[in-house]
């Protein structure tokens, strides 16, 4: 059985965040959290919370006896958690592993969303052992996957910080807080690159210009026995440094 990929809607993505009893395939889910968003709305507030927002608590016994296996070394740090983290433990909501998985599933409904983790390895891996686990069908593509934590690294990604909302570690609130600082990352990057890119450009140009005009006044000042020491050199290179001075002022002013 295979699930019909379609063209993903212009705009449509959707983070996914697990809390879990372990970072490893087959590891028991605590819970199961996402929004749907794009990245040309703020989000304040989700225009349509019962189909933008998901959230199911999952019974550890249930997941235990689907055969998956807790890391003691996640159980230690749950026990180093806030109060509100760990009522994920006792919620009166929760429910068994495959039923959680099916309202997941129906959640989608199978919608073509760009899939958004942290890392993508993380939650999509634990997930999809899940629904392996259980004898289901994982109800999206993994062309679909996408990786929050790399776009957290790349160049100048830093300058943005996340916003938490809600409670720390609680699947929903994690989703929403990293689909917001997402949006804000990719909207610092769009106004970066056109920079970024021209300053490259400004880079290699001043660099060819250089070795033209270097070659221009070694031809002209004949006089001197060693041109590249010329005064006319000597004059273009001073021009050079404080053109190249200029340009990595302008970076780090970017930065």
């Amino acid at each position: 059985m295979s699930i019909e990929v379609a063209t993903p809607e212009a705009g449509r993505h959707v983070m996914v965040d697990l809390e879990t009893l372990g970072t490893e395939p087959f590891t028991p889910i605590l819970s199961i959290g996402a929004c749907r968003f794009n990245m040309e709305s703020e989000m304040l507030p989700f225009a349509d919370p019962e189909n933008d927002l998901f959230y199911q608590a999952v019974t550890l016994e249930s997941c235990l006896e689907a055969g998956l296996r807790p890391s003691a070394s996640t159980v230690l740090w749950w026990m180093q958690q806030g109060k509100d983290a760990q009522q994920v433990f006792s919620d009166p909501n929760a429910v068994a592993l495959p039923q959680a998985l099916d309202a997941f599933t129906d959640w989608l409904d199978s919608r073509p969303d760009e899939m958004w983790g942290n890392s993508a390895r993380f939650d999509f891996g634990l997930l999809s052992s899940a629904y392996r686990a259980c004898g289901k069908v994982v109800p999206w593509d993994f062309r679909r996957e996408r990786c929050y934590h790399t776009m957290k690294a790349l160049p100048t990604a830093g300058a943005v910080r996340i916003e938490r909302e809600g409670v720390h570690h609680n699947a929903l609130d994690d989703a929403v807080s990293q689909a917001r600082h997402l949006r804000r990352i990719m909207l610092h990057l769009e106004k970066k690159t056109p920079e970024m890119a021209y300053t490259i450009y400004d880079r290699e140009q001043i660099v060819r210009e250089a070795f033209d005009a270097a070659k221009r006044y070694a031809t002209l000042d004949e006089a001197c026995p060693y041109p590249f020491a010329s005064p006319a050199a000597a004059e273009f290179r001073a021009a050079f440094s404080a053109a190249q001075a200029g340009i990595e002022a302008q970076r780090l002013a970017q930065m």
